[in-house]
């Protein structure tokens, strides 16, 4: 974990109304494209992470629901893009499940 350990994080107080999040930052490789992912803690101990795709002319956005994890958060992310990525959507060359072939 980080400096701020996840009890503490939690432990912070905020004003009524706001929010805090802590955001981690990754990057999924395939074959054909670079995805920059954003891994979401809130202060309830629950995640949820964004994706999108590096240097496409559309921009699309993956995201996972609210999970209990950050491993189920990541995971959900992935099998979407997998099931989606851009070359899925839009049919631009090699599908993200066949490897290109």
């Amino acid at each position: 974990m980080s400096e701020l350990d996840r009890a503490g994080f939690s432990r912070v107080r905020i004003p009524e109304g706001c929010m805090l999040k802590r955001k981690q930052l990754f990057e999924y490789t395939t074959p054909h494209h670079v995805y920059d992912i954003e891994l979401f803690e809130q202060q309830d101990g629950t995640f949820y992470a964004i994706g999108v795709p590096r240097d496409e002319e559309r921009w699309v956005v993956y995201g996972s629901n609210i999970v209990d994890t950050a491993e189920q958060a990541l995971q959900i992310l992935v099998d979407k893009i997998q099931r989606e990525g851009v070359d899925v959507l839009f049919g631009s060359g090699a599908s993200e499940n066949d490897g290109g072939e």
